[in-house]
């Protein structure tokens, strides 16, 4: 079997912006490229017209924390799945590559 492409991996980043925030693709940080673009830095693709990894990382961190913010404002969340975002929040700070965030989202996801 073939590994993923930074593509399907990146993925559910895209959800993970939208679903909090229940737009479309593009807004809010919402889009799989944003993510891809990450692991392909990450990969040691470098394209001149975005920015540095570090700068991508930092917001991607942004957006994602906003989209957390906006998931506690779910009224029906439960306290203990409200306690586990807030947690999440500190991971995402700290978070230094591509991989410490998906692991993030995909914990979310496997909570749904």
């Amino acid at each position: 079997m073939e590994p993923k492409s930074n593509y399907t991996k990146a993925f559910n980043y895209e959800m993970f912006i939208r679903n909090a925030f229940n737009c479309d693709r593009g807004m809010h940080g919402g889009d799989v490229a944003y993510m891809k673009n990450l692991l392909d830095a990450e990969d040691g693709v470098k394209l001149s017209y975005l920015p540095k990894y570090e700068k991508q990382l930092e917001q991607i961190k942004k957006w994602m924390l906003k989209a957390i913010d906006k998931y506690l404002k779910d009224k029906t969340i439960t306290q203990v799945r409200k306690a586990k975002l807030e947690e999440t929040k500190f991971i995402v700070n700290g978070a230094t590559s591509s991989t410490a965030l998906l692991n993030v989202i995909s914990e979310h996801f496997d909570e749904k």
